[in-house]
Order: structure tokens, then C-alpha cells, then sequence
């Protein structure tokens, strides 16, 4: 079961919900106008169970007749899909209370690409739409391994539209309610989306879904908790790193000294400290300093004088 379907079965749960502005969306999202020769209808597809019960509930509740039909998986489609079939005058209904169709005389004049914002007069009703909308065409995935087993990297929440009309009005009114999603095209769908946990987890907070809320927050802290280890850890490989390239540098030039004018060519302290930093390759600043009993910017004011005697050798000894 993947964290997606869970938010949709938690948003059907969620309380405080106007049902015609929720079926508008559900309508207007996943919905396909379908034309006959005796009229028109009107299907609403969906691949989750919960949702067509949902929908047909609704439907029930204001009297409007409708017939579920299930298809099961076949070529790339990988669940089964349910069709919510309305017809007849029935559909009529749906379409002019949904705000879905434009009627002159009882025949259709136009199809409402975009959102009738009559259906919406307050924070409410556009919540209860954007429920909707997401029911019908929304996902939503977090990283890969955490709470999904989808292969999608990074957290990502996207609705995806049937036409930029619809897509520029539900921008709109998302933002209305304090949510700054992004707009792109994917071929010939609209794409409204996010990709922060934060923004998802305000998207789903409005729409009631809490429980998912929380699960998201617990999987960012666990993630921030991850990634400063392995902050630290990179820090610690790069000081390392950083420290067995400056002892092979004060090793070559200890060395060279070594070879071209003999180690007595250094004071006793600064001798004693060369043959502790060839006897102990790997030793720190600290560890150094530890064993000749100085202080570590001792150690270092030490190996940068070697450094120093090496360099005027080379240029004297050219």
C-alpha cells in the first residue's frame, strides 16, 4: 500500500468538507465528457477503490444515479481502474451543479475549462475543491526507501490538469490558501507541483490529512539527522585527507634536507622535531605535539620552518 493511496484514504476521512465543492473538483479533475447520440454523460476515473466508493457515495447523497465498472490491469497499467458512469439527465445535473457546463434552453453550450469560482466563496469550499482535484488527479511521493516504494528520488507532490485555464484558476486558489505551488507542462497535461517537504506537508495539512503530515515530518528529521552525519563524516575523510598531505609534504622536505646538507644543518628543536614526524607519518598536530611535550601551534611553527629551510635549499641548490 503506498504512502500516495494512504493520503487519499485519509483526506476521504477528513471532517469539515463541503461535498458539492469536493465533487466539483473530483469531476472537473478526473472526469472525461462523454458524447452520445442521445446526449451526453459524464465518467469519473479513478484507480483507487476507496475513491470510486467515495465518489458514488456522494453521488448517492444528492440523488444523482451512477454505475462503477472495473478494469483490471493490462499492458503498462498496473492496478485496476474504476469508471464512474453518469448519464442522461443525471449527468445534465452533475455538470450544471458542478459548474462543469454552461446550459441554454437545457442544451449544453460550453464546457468550463477553468474553475467557477461561484462554487467558492470562502476558505472552506476551496479547500473541499482542492481535496477534490487531488482525489482525482493528485500524487504524492516521499524519498525512495522511506514511507513508498515508488522509485521516485526527493519529495514530490503534483496535480496533474487537463488544460492551462484550469491549472492557472487552481494556482490561484491555492495560493489563496497560503501554499506557493509551481507550475510546468508535461506534454499536453498541466502540472502544478512541489518539492519541498515543508510545502507538502502544508499542502496535506489543509486538506486534512494529519496523520501523513506527521509521517513526512518524521521522515525530514530523520533525514537531517542522516545528513549531518554524513556531513561530519565527509568533513572528518577531507581533515584526514587534508593532514596525510601535509605529512608527506614535511616528510619530502625533511627528506630533502636529509640528503643534501644532513639533518645537523637544523637546530636541536627543530631536528628533534623532523625525526618525530618521520618516525610517526600518520600522527596528527596533536599527537605530535603529545610526544615532544609542546604545544600543537608549536608542532606547526616547527614543520613550517622545515618547510621554509627545504624551499631556500632548492633555490640555493639549483
Amino acid at each position: 500500500m503506498s504512502f500516495n493511496s494512504d493520503v487519499k484514504r485519509e483526506i476521504i476521512l477528513s471532517p469539515n468538507t463541503d461535498n458539492i465543492c469536493l465533487l466539483s473538483g473530483l469531476a472537473h479533475s478526473a472526469g472525461n465528457l462523454v458524447l452520445e447520440r442521445d446526449g451526453h454523460g459524464l465518467d469519473i476515473v479513478t484507480d483507487i477503490y476507496e475513491v470510486a466508493q467515495y465518489a458514488v457515495e456522494l453521488l448517492n447523497e444528492i440523488k444523482i444515479d451512477s454505475q462503477v465498472t472495473m478494469e483490471e490491469p493490462y499492458g503498462i497499467v498496473k492496478k485496476n481502474t474504476y469508471t464512474i458512469s453518469v448519464r442522461g439527465n443525471h449527468a445534465r445535473i452533475l455538470l450544471d451543479l458542478c459548474g462543469l457546463a454552461i446550459y441554454h434552453s437545457g442544451n449544453l453550450e460550453s464546457v468550463v475549462r477553468g474553475v467557477d469560482r461561484d462554487l467558492l466563496p470562502d476558505e472552506r469550499s476551496k479547500i473541499s475543491y482542492l481535496k477534490g482535484v487531488f482525489l482525482g488527479k493528485g500524487a504524492v511521493y516521499v524519498p525512495s526507501g522511506e514511507l513508498d516504494d515508488d522509485k521516485k528520488m526527493g519529495y514530490h507532490l503534483e496535480l496533474a490538469l487537463s488544460s492551462e485555464e484550469f491549472a492557472h484558476d487552481l494556482m490561484q486558489i491555492i495560493q489563496e490558501l497560503g501554499v506557493n505551488v509551481k507550475s510546468s507542462v508535461r506534454r499536453d497535461t498541466s502540472i502544478l507541483y512541489l518539492k519541498d517537504g515543508d510545502g507538502i506537508s502544508d499542502m496535506l495539512a489543509l486538506m486534512g490529512a494529519m496523520q501523513s503530515v506527521l509521517k513526512i515530518q518524521d521522515v525530514m528529521v530523520v533525514r537531517s539527522v542522516r545528513n549531518n552525519a554524513n556531513r561530519q563524516t565527509n568533513c572528518n575523510i577531507a581533515n584526514i585527507t587534508k593532514s596525510v598531505v601535509a605529512s608527506s609534504d614535511q616528510i619530502e622536505a625533511i627528506e630533502y634536507i636529509k640528503d643534501k646538507v644532513g639533518l645537523d644543518y637544523l637546530t636541536d628543536d627543530l631536528r628533534k622535531t623532523a625525526d618525530c614526524r618521520v618516525s610517526n607519518p600518520d600522527a596528527t598536530l596533536d599527537e605530535l605535539a603529545e610526544i615532544l611535550g609542546i604545544s600543537k601551534s608549536g608542532v606547526n611553527h616547527r614543520l613550517r620552518k622545515i618547510k621554509d629551510i627545504y624551499r631556500q635549499l632548492q633555490k640555493r641548490l639549483k
